[in-house]
């Protein structure tokens, strides 16, 4: 266990973490943002752990994210295990990082290697080829377990 103390504003915060069973990735983010529902969809798909701290409701979480993003409320703010942080990512970054971090390889990065499958890109099209892929991705590797 390790002690957090932290100030927001005159009131002083005070926790206790325990670093065994923290979860490698934090999602520091907001339920009303639509990258940071991205971002858990995309987390939940990879099967990863992670830890979802919606800032609106932590003052430290909030401190955090404006120290890292030089006082912008940038979200999502993931931190990895490692230290290393991505900030408002993409999909496709995302679950690239996410695959060099497990080990796991998405079963279709480019977004066009499936004729079947629409291009990545903005509007609904993008939105459902993005989905398709992911789902692909998942039933692969459940196939390959």
């Amino acid at each position: 266990m390790i002690q957090i103390t932290a100030r927001w504003g005159a009131m002083p915060y005070v926790g206790w973490v325990n670093m065994e069973s923290a979860a490698p990735i934090r999602v520091l983010a907001t339920r009303w943002c639509g990258d940071c529902r991205a971002a858990r969809r995309v987390l939940d798909g990879a099967g990863v752990d992670y830890d979802w701290i919606d800032i609106d409701e932590d003052p430290p979480a909030r401190e955090e994210v404006m120290r890292l993003n030089r006082g912008m409320r940038s979200v999502p703010t993931i931190i990895f295990s490692d230290g290393s942080v991505m900030v408002e990512p993409s999909r496709r970054a995302l679950a690239a990082r996410l695959a060099e971090a497990t080990g796991i390889s998405p079963a279709d990065t480019t977004c066009a290697a499936d004729d079947r499958i629409p291009d990545c890109g903005t509007g609904s099209a993008g939105r459902v080829g993005f989905v398709l892929r992911e789902l692909k991705a998942i039933f692969t590797r459940r196939a390959a377990s």
